[in-house]
């Protein structure tokens, strides 16, 4: 078993990384000398069929480990049974959207023609198409995409007639030639390779095979679960026994699961029973699924879980803005340009107590003793400072558009930096920008440059690194014009019978832009309005996670409302059409 671990690693851009993919002068490569071959891909929870061309050498040699599946297949593609039910469909999904999400990030610095040919034979889809499955640089930050290869075998005859009728033209000929390794006289070290699917192999190489899955998998799954922080999130569960249990699983380490999965190696790979390579094969799928991890919802007991210390360094605000919300949070009036203790103001001189409040000891569960909700949906700063000869000033953004409640970012805020006071002020309503052309919000310009990074800047051919804040926001603003929201995927609901339930999203719902908004009976204020929290390229069941009155004891939510924005059709052809005709770089 061979893993594709983590395919963002590795950055190389469009050239060495897509040799297989990209013939010299750029265009795609040609495949003469392919043969086509079923490789089953899993993530650890799904698995698909994926059909792959490519010279015979490179699937015997692929090392998965070194991620070089990219370099060395030239052509892939998901396969669809004919009888393919409803769960296996969705199985297929989410392992084509970590190969798309691979391929995109790699064909960076390609022509963008070619881009979409490559995506249009692997996915039948356009690069347009795949703007859901685009991660952001916070998602890349924290998600584990890794894909294990736990067979390639022959095309069955059955499976080749359906792949001919769907594949393109050049495809055909590789299809209808292929046949067994023997037939190719391929060498390697043990000599010929004969055809092994279903044949038994020796019980000494079976077993060495098996553990060496088992150690490959198990511990490169522990070691990159390990590193990138979801030690406390995770669960060590049976999954075939979770589906007939209503018992909540044990927690366990992850040494404990390597320990549970080579025990279970060692007996299950008897050296007194027969071995075939398909019964190693189910051997190893069912260690591999005790070991297997699963996302449960963060520990609001333990901000940690919910926000990590540089994920709180990211919702920074420039200096500048935060020592003009520390002056309107003290009572400095515009008008007079002086202190004025008995006034609250922001800092379009609006005069009121709504959208400020005094700095007070920054205490853990200090935030219950404030309205955020009063900011209506528009987020705002957490204003702090650590008392000393001149206040230092720290500042972080909360609510829409990132995804992190108030209490949320004020218990990071405490837990971390450990301020001596802090407050908070509301995001301005609307201010110029763009040069005095557009009236915005300060929320919806923040979510203008992270459109205009995160999403057009996902796209191979628009670089916006080195773009000044102004190209930034009217790139985000063509963003926005080319995102419509999803009638089907968007609500609200008044819960009759309170608590409100959360939504798991609905086939098709994966949203470009979210934004979450939610009413909450509250142990202190009674009915209040919880904030907006937002991000990009979701589904609702993930942003609801950090929606944390849905966990927090004594609070229940009534009422919620959900967007979802999903992309035009030909939004990527649009973005870059822009880009060229602006002169952008």
């Amino acid at each position: 078993m061979k893993a594709i671990a983590c395919l963002r690693f590795l950055r190389t851009g469009g050239g060495e990384a897509l040799a297989a993919f990209l013939g010299p002068n750029g265009a795609m490569s040609s495949l003469s000398g392919c043969v086509a071959k079923m490789a089953v891909v899993s993530d650890g929870t799904h698995a698909a069929q994926v059909l792959v061309l490519a010279p015979p050498k490179e699937l015997l040699a692929s090392d998965m480990t070194d991620y070089d599946w990219l370099s060395r297949w030239n052509r892939l593609r998901v396969y669809h049974g004919p009888d393919e039910s409803t769960e296996l469909a969705n199985a297929s999904e989410c392992v084509e959207r970590t190969l798309a999400q691979g391929l995109i990030e790699h064909v960076r610095g390609a022509k963008p023609s070619v881009v979409t040919a490559i995506l249009k034979e692997a996915f039948g889809k356009k690069l347009a198409v795949w703007h859901e499955i685009q991660k952001t640089r916070r998602i890349d930050a924290e998600a584990v995409n890794k894909l294990e290869v736990l067979e390639v075998r022959d095309l069955e005859d059955e499976e080749r007639e359906r792949i001919l009728a769907v594949v393109p033209t050049t495809w055909m000929g590789v299809v209808k030639n292929s046949g067994s390794p023997i037939h190719y006289g391929v060498e390697c070290q043990t000599g010929s390779v004969p055809n092994t699917r279903g044949v038994r192999k020796k019980q000494a190489l079976a077993a060495g095979l098996g553990v060496g899955a088992v150690l490959g998998g198990v511990l490169m799954s522990g070691l990159a679960l390990h590193l990138y922080g979801f030690r406390k999130n995770c669960l060590c569960v049976n999954m075939l026994e979770s589906h007939n249990s209503t018992t909540t699983p044990d927690n366990c380490t992850w040494s404990e699961a390597v320990i549970r999965a080579l025990s279970d190696a060692s007996s299950t790979l008897d050296d007194n029973a027969p071995v075939s390579a398909t019964t190693t094969q189910n051997s190893i799928t069912d260690i591999m699924k005790e070991a297997t991890c699963k996302l449960r919802w963060p520990n609001i007991d333990d901000v940690t879980t919910l926000i990590s210390e540089s994920e709180l360094a990211a919702l920074r605000v420039p200096m500048a803005v935060c020592k003009k919300a520390y002056k309107f949070v003290e009572g400095w009036s515009p008008s007079s340009n002086e202190l004025d203790t008995r006034k609250l103001v922001t800092e379009d001189g609006r005069s009121n107590e709504v959208l400020t409040t005094p700095m007070m000891p920054a205490t853990t569960d200090g935030w219950r003793k404030l309205d955020w909700g009063r900011c209506y949906g528009n987020g705002g700063k957490i204003v702090c400072s650590e008392m000393s000869s001149y206040p230092h000033l720290r500042c972080h953004y909360y609510e829409h558009p990132y995804r992190y409640d108030f209490p949320t970012v004020w218990e990071a805020i405490v837990r971390y930096l450990k301020p001596s006071k802090c407050s908070f002020q509301c995001n301005n309503q609307e201010r110029p920008i763009l040069g005095g052309a557009l009236n915005v919000s300060e929320t919806r310009e923040l979510l203008l440059s992270r459109f205009g990074a995160e999403i057009a800047g996902s796209i191979p051919g628009i670089d916006t690194h080195g773009l000044s804040g102004e190209q930034l926001q009217k790139l985000g603003l063509q963003v926005e014009m080319l995102m419509t929201k999803s009638k089907p995927c968007s609500h609200w609901e008044m819960q009759a019978k309170p608590p409100y339930r959360a939504h798991v999203a609905l086939p098709g719902c994966n949203c470009t832009s979210a934004k979450l908004s939610c009413f909450v009976e509250t142990p202190l204020k009674g009915r209040t309005y919880w904030g907006s929290v937002g991000d990009l390229h979701t589904v609702e069941e993930a942003l609801t996670q950090y929606y944390t009155a849905f966990k927090r004891p004594g609070h229940v939510v009534t009422d919620c409302g959900f967007e979802c924005f999903q992309p035009v059709s030909d939004m990527t052809e649009q973005l870059l059409k822009y880009w060229k005709d602006n002169g952008l770089p």
